[in-house]
């Protein structure tokens, strides 16, 4: 397992790396939240149902939450911060590649899979980086008050 290399910890880095690990769940969620407007532009330029429409969001969130057992296979066999950043960067081209999507299918897949994967593995990694980090501060940096 690895053990982030910091001399003392609640202080100087640990304070950067909660910040960057704040900003990936705002904007992991900020879009997770936003696919209200998503859902509308989807049904008006694919002239599709609501139900069909609702199958890229449906399935993120699912396969960000069944992403879990694949993330603790792999924090065995590498570091927590390259699974996030992997996992940020899947997240990205996911997200991304639907402007090129030219089929509900594609977006299926590329919103569904791709980015509901890449926020699992960057998600789930997030509080075992805090708890790295922090010992006396740690309710503060995880945002619990």
């Amino acid at each position: 397992m690895y053990i982030a290399r910091h001399r003392t910890p609640d202080t100087g880095w640990a304070w950067v790396i909660t910040v960057s690990i704040g900003a990936i769940n705002g904007l992991t969620f900020g879009l997770i939240r936003s696919f209200g407007v998503f859902f509308f532009y989807l049904r008006s330029e694919f002239d599709i149902s609501r139900q069909t429409a609702a199958w890229p969001f449906a399935l993120c969130t699912s396969c960000t939450y069944l992403s879990g057992p694949i993330t603790g296979f792999l924090i065995s066999y590498f570091h927590l911060r390259t699974i996030v950043v992997v996992g940020v960067i899947f997240a990205s081209a996911g997200f991304a590649a639907c402007f090129l999507a030219t089929d509900i299918r594609h977006i299926v897949l590329l919103v569904g899979v791709v980015h509901g994967f890449g926020n699992g593995l960057s998600y789930m990694q997030t509080p075992v980086i805090i708890a790295q980090y922090f010992k006396r501060y740690t309710a503060t940096a995880t945002g619990e008050w």
